[in-house]
């Protein structure tokens, strides 16, 4: 099911002396960026069969984080309890799609398990708060969002990802 495949609409038809009719092909695509290439037949009872080539390029939306600096990490510097801190962070798309966005937050041993890091395996949210101006949404094609990460720290202690 990753693959593109194409679909008929209706698959076999009886068309009338000199009549016409309308095939629908359609292309499902599968699950990542292809090349199609194909090549259809048409079968024709008792007569030539008809054939057409497919061409087609399958692409998916191309969206990425653009931090400060071009850092990959978001350095909250020295915060304290109850007193948020407010980053930017701008998400860009590349391509000529929209591409569909949503924040989520990991468990901390989630994310101390991504850094090589132990940690209590308390969720982020007993410890602190991480509020998005926006959550989720869809970034249209060649769009270039800011969204502010207001980061509250609930109680003391090093946190880091």
């Amino acid at each position: 099911a990753h693959q593109a495949k194409i679909e008929f609409e209706p698959s076999e038809l009886e068309i009338d002396p000199r009549g016409k009719a309308k095939v629908v092909i359609r292309c499902i695509t599968g699950f990542k960026p292809q090349r199609l290439r194909a090549s259809l037949e048409c079968l024709v009872k008792e007569g030539p069969s008809s054939f057409v080539r497919v061409r087609g390029e399958i692409q998916s939306p191309q969206v990425y984080l653009e931090m400060d600096g071009g850092k990959s990490v978001m350095d909250l510097g020295t915060t304290y309890v109850t007193v948020s801190a407010m980053r930017t962070v701008r998400l860009v798309n590349l391509s000529n799609l929209p591409g569909r966005f949503k924040w989520t937050e990991l468990r901390a041993s989630d994310a101390a398990a991504k850094a090589g890091q132990l940690d209590d395996g308390a969720p982020a949210s007993k410890t602190s708060t991480i509020d998005f101006s926006d959550s989720e949404g869809v970034l249209e094609p060649k769009e270039e969002r800011d969204i502010h990460v207001t980061f509250t720290s609930h109680k003391p202690g090093r946190i880091s990802t």
